[in-house]
């Protein structure tokens, strides 16, 4: 059905999204962006599911926007790229209003337009070895644990009150938990168990019912 994406569904009704191209390192094109799109819609609708964890096959999480994508944009004329914006930005918006938990894997690289996939996760597990980066940082990212509004003063320090002009700093306010790639889908069972329907407050704050 996808060609840049796959969805796997177990089941206990959790079901997987997975961004797959590997070979590209999960670079964002266009039809990536729609094919997101669609099956973030098409999950929303689903009944019978209950949460949806965010991840990406090969070595890269996201390496932000592909190349060849991004060139056409340069290049095109001004309605255009407003009309490809928009597409990007429908796209994470379709995430962001998924009506079940979204939990995010994230490992190896998360760039640009990854970073912007982190941030409209419930819960962001990341491997200890993730490597996070982008120009947004200095302007500011939100997040739903953070109402959606990350204050731009915080965003520009990383966790020493230090300003942050070195991109390599992991911003902490855009994942919950760090642990050893091969633990991280043991993190992943926790977070949803602590979104269970009849149990105390989530760990993480999630705020959308698995039910």
């Amino acid at each position: 059905m996808y060609d840049t994406i796959a969805i796997e569904r177990d089941a206990l009704g959790v079901a997987t999204l997975w961004l797959a191209r590997e070979d590209k390192h999960n670079a964002m094109s266009g039809q990536m962006i729609a094919e997101l799109a669609d099956a973030a819609r098409g999950l929303g609708r689903d009944a019978d599911l209950r949460a949806v964890v965010l991840a990406a096959k090969g070595k890269t999480f996201c390496a932000g926007g592909d190349l060849g994508w991004m060139r056409d944009q340069f290049e095109a004329d001004t309605e255009t790229r407003r009309r490809e914006a928009r597409k990007l930005a429908e796209m994470l918006q379709a995430l962001n209003t998924l009506p079940k938990p979204l939990i995010g894997r994230v490992h190896g690289n998360a760039f640009g337009g990854g970073v912007g996939l982190m941030s409209v996760c419930d819960v962001v597990i990341a491997a200890d070895h993730a490597f996070i980066g982008a120009h947004l940082f200095r302007v500011g990212v939100s997040n739903r644990q953070n109402n959606r509004r990350q204050d731009q003063n915080n965003s520009k320090t990383d966790g020493n009150g230090q300003k942050n002009k070195d991109r390599k700093v992991l911003p902490q306010h855009l994942f919950h938990d760090v642990a050893p790639f091969m633990r991280t889908r043991l993190r992943i069972k926790m977070a949803l168990l602590n979104t269970s329907p009849g149990l105390p407050p989530p760990l993480f704050g999630v705020n959308r019912s698995c039910a």
